[in-house]
């Protein structure tokens, strides 16, 4: 096969597995209740940026957010959000030269923290009202912590599919 068909077909499995993650993420992790922390869809762009840090990445973090506005009804918030963690994404990989598995599990921490944080004064923005029970800061430091852990797994495998 030539190296063209191969990048296409590994493009529309990427794609495939956008929209798969950003249906996981509202609807079966929703559902069940230690799989809530996960953010399948954020871990994916999260990765491509640390191992692309190119406009590709920003496509796919930007088509990645537009697909979760779309199924949320909520333009233009997941969109200009994603699109803010993969170029902080980009911003980290250029801080480091070699990722190891203790690297990415901390711009993942970092990342995470950010995306954590922007919600809750977006919410905050929105609502009028500063939602911090220890209901929610438990919920916070759990997305922030699973995320993290899968964000050098979800990297392996990307860096390992070389897209």
């Amino acid at each position: 096969m030539s190296t063209t068909l191969v990048k296409a077909i590994k493009y529309a499995l990427l794609l495939c597995a956008a929209v798969l993650s950003v249906l996981l993420d509202y609807s079966f992790f929703k559902e069940i209740s230690f799989l809530r922390p996960v953010r399948l869809s954020l871990v994916l762009c999260v990765c491509l940026s640390l191992y692309y840090h190119d406009e590709r990445a920003l496509y796919f973090s930007g088509g990645c957010g537009f697909l979760c506005d779309l199924y949320t009804l909520s333009l233009p918030h997941f969109s200009i959000l994603y699109l803010y963690i993969s170029l902080g994404c980009v911003w980290c990989e250029s801080m480091f030269l070699n990722f190891t598995k203790k690297s990415i599990f901390l711009c993942g921490l970092a990342v995470f923290f950010a995306y954590e944080i922007t919600t809750l004064f977006l919410n905050f923005f929105a609502t009028r009202e500063i939602c911090l029970s220890p209901f929610v800061l438990r919920q916070g430091i759990a997305f922030i912590l699973v995320n993290s852990a899968l964000a050098p797994i979800v990297y392996l495998i990307v860096k390992r599919a070389k897209l």
